[in-house]
Order: C-alpha cells, then structure tokens, then sequence
C-alpha cells in the first residue's frame, strides 16, 4: 500500500484516501476531459487568491532554474512515509532553484523544487516506455531556465532529510517578465482564470511583502 505526499495540489491536513485522490486529480487533464491514468477523475487545487498561496506557503522565492536534476518517487509507503512505494511510481522531476530574493521565510541561495510530471498506478508498468507515456499524458509544463519566477512553496512530505519543496496549489510558479508583471505558469486552465497578469509590485502588496 502507498500514499503521496503533499502535491501541487494538496494539502499537508488532508487524510491518506485525500493525498491519493488528490494526487489523481493531479494527473487528470485541467477540464477533465483526457480519461485519467488511474480511472477516478480528481478535482486540482486551485487558490483562491494571491493572499490564499501566500498563506498555505512557507516559502515565496523570486528565482531561476538553474538545472534540470534527477527524478524521485513522490508516491510514499503508508507505513513509512520516509520510504518510497513499490507498487506506484508519482514521478517527481527535481529542479534546482537559484533563489534571488525570499518573499517569505529563510533558507539556503538555492533549493530543491519538485515538480509532479507522471503517476503509474499500481496497474502500470513501470518500464522506461510505460513512463515516457505516462509523462506526455501528464499536465505540466517544464520551467523555462531563461525566465525569471515567483514561487509559492513549503516543504515535500515525506522528504524532511532532503529538504525538497513542492507547489502549495494551482499555480505555484509565476513568470516575472521584463516589464515586472506575473503571469501564472500553469497546465490549469481554471487557475490561469483565476490569476490575470498583474504587476509585481501589486502582488507583494496583497501577500504583505516589504
């Protein structure tokens, strides 16, 4: 048996059945229409405001990426958390963060941001062509490295040693452009509705920032 930790579209309060429909929704298409991996069709996260993301994330950095890095199995054995599942595979895409300014909170010039980007139940295949399929299925989109974000996160479950981050709802990461608005960096459709570019400044004035 397995569970996921806290996802994009997840909370850190919700109980083991909520993280694994939570996790499913991940993987359904934004206007659920793609038939999900899994055969349950879940309903994303999506913040209410720029203030809602502000308040579930322990972490707001304006940063770059830096590298592209390996991949980790996000899916967690229910008995122990700290320990990947064997039987499913949430595929978790490791990006180095190189932290320009924190917004919120304290830490290193770089972090760990984990990205959610397939799931392979405990039906699939975990082949490297099983995968590779399960990721074009998958909704997200690849950070540019060329682009400057706004990040809204707090810590990994079930990753407390290493210290990786994840997304605290739909959309988690912004594109800062060069005339200084955000716009929502998203396969969500729903939450690109909810978040119109804005001016920077705007929005560190509505999450409190100085």
């Amino acid at each position: 048996m397995s569970i996921l930790p806290k996802l994009p579209s997840m909370a850190s309060r919700v109980t083991v059945l909520g993280v694994i429909l939570g996790l499913i929704g991940a993987c359904a298409a934004p206007d659920n229409t793609s038939p999900p991996m899994t055969g349950v069709v879940g309903q994303p996260l999506i913040a209410a405001s720029f203030k809602d993301l502000a308040d579930r994330s322990t972490h707001i950095v304006v940063g770059q990426i830096v590298s592209k890095d390996d991949t980790i199995n996000m899916a967690r054995d229910v008995n122990d958390i700290n320990q990947a599942a064997s039987d499913v595979l949430g595929l978790g895409q490791k990006y180095t963060v190189e932290v320009e300014r924190y917004v919120k909170g304290q830490g290193d010039n770089t972090l760990i941001m984990v990205q959610p980007e397939a799931f392979l139940s405990s039906r699939m295949p975990k082949t490297a062509a099983a995968i590779a399929q399960a990721r074009a299925a998958y909704p997200y989109i690849e950070p540019d490295p060329k682009k400057t974000y706004l990040f809204f996160l707090d810590p990994l479950g079930g990753f407390a040693a290493q210290q990786y981050f994840g997304g605290v709802a739909h959309p988690s990461r912004f594109e800062i452009t060069s005339t200084a608005e955000v716009i929502p960096e998203t396969a969500v459709d729903g939450a690109v509705r909810v978040f119109p570019s804005r001016p920077l400044a705007e929005v560190l004035t509505e999450i409190g920032a100085q």
